[in-house]
């Protein structure tokens, strides 16, 4: 990724969602589909709230006398706010919790205060995968294919999704993400066998787009394979840990914290992290230049840590709901909703606004190309 940087002052709070520690693979399954007990997700998600360095003045007691929260609660958190069940599939867990009165009146409160919601996403399993077409544009070398890389990464991501067992079968055999120059050849040609067997399992439906897509993959693969043969090589995957797409996550933080390097940042604690962004501080002087700690949420001090764990929980409902549906079902999504869904969606999506003229860089993603697409779509419809 090619670091943008902010540098503006802010203070910055954070809170993970569905950090997995590592994304590897082994013949063919990622090591996230392991547990049983969840269907596994891809989204990696980094959030918070962020206001300007003057001191705030936003009414707290007023959010948590208006959430209603048991008197018990000691610590405001995304549990409290709604209470999602395992069994939900995506869409009926971001309808739940656009559903909840309490996501309603948090929205409207932020958007009164002077914190701005920020975020940072990632599509662990698309981060992971596309160097592969990055390698191959710069192997095609021509300017339709620099112009087109984005849709070949969409393609290849739909190629995954299609045939995930076979897909990792095939990065398996090659031990990916460390592809040598001469199996480069036969790599390509074993990926094109893919597709093709995935477009002849899905031809008979006439109107099935991935057809069109994956063939318009496959005709980018045949050009590399034999008009650009001498040139091919995968560069980005070379020299890597075999099977291993993601060691751990502490990149995506050092990468969040560096893009905001004038301001100061306060993270909730996760050790493992911690440790890690202290190895690193001491040989990238950037990192070690910017004020940034991890304190524990629990404290009643931290209650911006607090709330930017409901933020980051409703940002992954909001991610993982757009990653699972189809761009038909995502324009008829708000059809669907209630008064209340509704509203609590127009809030959020005014709080996206609000963050994104305060600092485009507030809101950050890396996203499959379609998804994009389908966030447009969704907030499109609400006008």
């Amino acid at each position: 990724m090619e670091q943008e940087y902010c540098n503006s002052n802010y203070t910055l709070y954070y809170d993970e969602t569905n950090n997995i520690r590592s994304l590897s693979f082994e013949f063919d399954k990622y090591n996230i589909d392991n547990d049983q007990n969840q269907t596994s997700s891809p989204i990696f998600i980094l959030s918070g709230v962020a206001h300007r360095v003057t001191r705030i003045t936003a009414n707290f007691d007023k959010l948590l006398t208006e959430l209603r929260l048991q008197k018990t609660t000691s610590e405001l958190k995304f549990s409290q706010m709604v209470k999602i069940k395992a069994s939900y599939s995506p869409e009926e867990a971001f309808k739940y919790a656009l559903g909840s009165s309490r996501f309603k009146t948090f929205f409207d409160w932020l958007l009164d205060s002077e914190l701005f919601i920020h975020c940072s996403m990632i599509n662990t399993i698309y981060w992971g995968f596309i160097d592969i077409i990055e390698d191959m544009v710069l192997c095609s070398g021509e300017q339709s294919d620099f112009l087109n890389h984005l849709a070949y990464k969409d393609y290849l991501y739909r190629l995954i999704k299609l045939d995930k067992s076979g897909f990792i079968s095939l990065m398996h055999r090659y031990e990916f993400p460390n592809i040598s120059k001469d199996k480069s050849l036969s790599f390509l040609s074993d990926l094109r066998e893919l597709a093709l067997a995935n477009i002849a399992k899905i031809y008979q439906d006439k109107n099935n787009e991935d057809v069109l897509n994956l063939l318009n993959l496959d005709l980018f693969f045949y050009k590399c394979q034999n008009l650009h043969v001498d040139d091919l090589d995968f560069l980005f995957v070379r020299d890597e840990s075999k099977y291993i797409l993601i060691k751990d996550f502490s990149f995506f933080y050092a990468y969040r914290i560096k893009t905001f390097p004038k301001s100061k940042q306060i993270l909730d604690n996760e050790y493992k992290i911690k440790a890690k962004l202290e190895e690193i501080r001491k040989y990238d002087a950037i990192l070690n230049d910017i004020d940034f700690c991890f304190k524990d949420s629990k404290d009643n001090v931290n209650l911006l840590i607090q709330l930017s764990d409901i933020i980051a929980g409703f940002f992954f409902l909001f991610f993982n709901y757009i990653e699972n549906s189809s761009v038909q079902e995502v324009e008829n999504f708000t059809f669907t909703l209630n008064n209340l869904q509704k509203e609590t969606l127009h809030l959020f999506k005014k709080n996206l606004d609000k963050a994104t003229n305060e600092c485009n860089l507030f809101i950050y993603r890396t996203i499959v190309p379609s998804d994009e697409i389908k966030c447009g779509l969704l907030f499109n419809s609400l006008i």
